[in-house]
């Protein structure tokens, strides 16, 4: 009996090709994701930057009292420190009424990247309780 050893030419023909499609899939698809990579880092960093400024105004009214708070668009050195280049903050702290009660607050902050890659934007409100 003639045993046979190896593959054909066709077997690895199709082999290759089978390869070849599954290689360019592969490629393509990281291809779409490293495009989208400088985005996802924008919009991280501008993410961190909106909470990081959030954060900053309800500690001051845990440790300084709701009252000093102040009402207004100036953005505190606090949450502007270490902003990379490029990227801008804007803050507004307004007063607000709910059901009757003014012992309510809006802070509202604004994060934007280089470019316009990357954008947040958070709004709490607190209250003097």
């Amino acid at each position: 009996m003639n045993k046979r050893q190896g593959f054909s030419l066709i077997e690895l023909v199709v082999f290759i090709v089978v390869m070849g499609i599954i290689a360019t899939t592969i490629l393509t698809s990281f291809n779409v994701v490293l495009r989208g990579a400088p985005r996802i880092n924008y919009q991280a960093t501008t993410m961190g930057y909106v909470t990081r400024c959030i954060e900053w105004f309800y500690g001051q009214r845990c440790l300084n009292g709701f009252n000093n708070v102040s009402v207004g668009t100036t953005v505190p050195t606090f949450c502007s420190n270490g902003l990379p280049s490029g990227y801008s903050i804007t803050t507004n702290v307004s007063n607000t009424t709910v059901s009757g009660d003014s012992n309510y607050k809006i802070i509202t902050t604004t994060v934007t990247s280089p470019r316009n890659l990357g954008y947040a934007n958070i709004s709490v409100m607190i209250a003097n309780y």
